[in-house]
C-alpha cells in the first residue's frame, strides 16, 4: 500500500511538472521583469562598477546645460535608458536595446577609450531569482 502511494504522488508531481512546462510564459514574464528592473538599477545608482565621468566629458555637458546628469542617461526617455526592452519565447527571455552605441557603453571601447558601463546586468541576485521563479512555477500545483 505504501508503495502504491508513493507511485501515486509521484505520478502526480510528474504530471504537475508536465502541465507546467507547457506554459513558461507566466515564469518568463516574472524572469523579464527582473532583468528590466537591474537595469533601472543599474542607471539609477550607476554602476555596478561604472568608471566617473572624466573632466572633459563634465565640461562639455556643463556647456550643454546636461548637468548634473546621471552617467549614460542624458537624454532621458528617448536615449539608451528608454530604449532597454525586453522579449518572451517559448523558453526563452531577451533584454536588449535597439540603440547603436549601447553595445560600446555595455563592453567598453578601448579604440574610443570609452569605459564598459555594464547596463544590461544578469549577475548572481538575478540568476539566483530567475532560479527561485522557475522552482515556484514548476512545482504549482
Amino acid at each position: 500500500m505504501i508503495i502504491k502511494q508513493t507511485i501515486t504522488i509521484h505520478k502526480n508531481l510528474l504530471g504537475h511538472l508536465e502541465n507546467n512546462l507547457k506554459n513558461l510564459t507566466p515564469v518568463l514574464s516574472k524572469i523579464a521583469s527582473d532583468l528590466q528592473d537591474a537595469s533601472e538599477d543599474a542607471f539609477e545608482k550607476q554602476g555596478p562598477r561604472w568608471r566617473k565621468l572624466k573632466p572633459k566629458t563634465i565640461a562639455a555637458r556643463k556647456r550643454r546645460k546636461k548637468w548634473p546628469g546621471k552617467i549614460l542617461n542624458i537624454s532621458g526617455a528617448s536615449g539608451l535608458k528608454g530604449s532597454i526592452n525586453t522579449k518572451i519565447e517559448k523558453t526563452s527571455v531577451y533584454i536588449g536595446s535597439n540603440k547603436e552605441y549601447a553595445a560600446v557603453h555595455q563592453y567598453g571601447s578601448p579604440k574610443k577609450n570609452i569605459p564598459s558601463r555594464p547596463f544590461l546586468v544578469i549577475g548572481k541576485k538575478e540568476i539566483k531569482m530567475a532560479e527561485l521563479h522557475l522552482v515556484t512555477h514548476l512545482m504549482k500545483k
